[in-house]
């Protein structure tokens, strides 16, 4: 076998949703684009001088179960195809 064969259909799919998903966690900015079109600078800045809420805050039982919930979800639906 070599090294620069291509993967399995479903390997790849698998590979590139983590892709994005790690590429979503890195570009944050990229993520939080949305706010320009809806909001003012002003509100932008009111809404972050603001203190979130303890469950986007502090990693809890709770967020892991959301978190391994939707991972999981997403894991599925990619295997599947």
């Amino acid at each position: 076998m070599s090294l620069f064969a291509l993967p399995s259909k479903g390997c790849t799919k698998a590979l590139l949703t983590l892709f994005c998903l790690f590429g979503f966690l890195f570009f944050s900015e990229v993520v939080l684009a949305h706010e320009r079109w809806i909001l003012s600078p002003e509100q932008i800045n009111h809404w972050n001088s603001q203190v979130r809420p303890e469950l986007f805050s502090n990693l809890s039982p709770l967020n892991l179960i959301m978190i391994s919930g939707f991972s999981l979800f997403i894991f599925g639906w990619v295997w599947l195809g």
